[in-house]
């Protein structure tokens, strides 16, 4: 556990199951970023052991691929290309995440990065109904989120 300044602006850095999280507290008080990296592990740890299941929380990869398998015999040669297609690109940014962990607005970022990228609004509704599929086969859709771009 460590806290760091860069700039102005402090920053703190832990390791959590073998992955170094480093991460802006977006704040001037060395204070404040202690508490919030505490409360950044204790989010963490909650994630990665679901207590609403009694078991740890998947991650992303491993529950696209369980909805992969899962669908695949239902689906037409050119649909399952599709939804490849679209987890490669969803798996970079939400892979290595633990489910419960994943947030509303980090969808939206996911949105706005691909926009960026020059991405059609299409393809990324696409994705994201994938991603979306993904999260429903594990039974943690809500249906509050409504992620479509206009």
């Amino acid at each position: 556990m460590a806290v760091f300044l860069r700039g102005q602006i402090w920053w703190y850095e832990f390791e959590f199951h073998g992955k170094r999280i480093r991460e802006s507290s977006h704040s001037r008080s060395e204070s404040l970023a202690k508490q919030l990296e505490h409360e950044r592990r204790k989010r963490l740890e909650i994630a990665t052991h679901d207590y609403r299941l009694g078991r740890r929380s998947l991650l992303f990869r491993v529950a696209a691929r369980d909805w992969l398998d899962t669908s695949r015999a239902h689906w037409s040669e050119s649909t399952i290309r599709i939804q490849q297609y679209n987890l490669v690109h969803l798996l970079p940014f939400f892979g290595d995440r633990p489910l419960s962990e994943i947030a509303t607005d980090e969808i939206s970022r996911y949105q706005a990065a691909r926009k960026a990228e020059g991405v059609s609004k299409r393809a990324i509704n696409m994705e994201v109904s994938t991603f979306r599929a993904v999260l429903r086969k594990a039974r943690l859709w809500n249906t509050r989120i409504q992620t479509t771009l206009d």
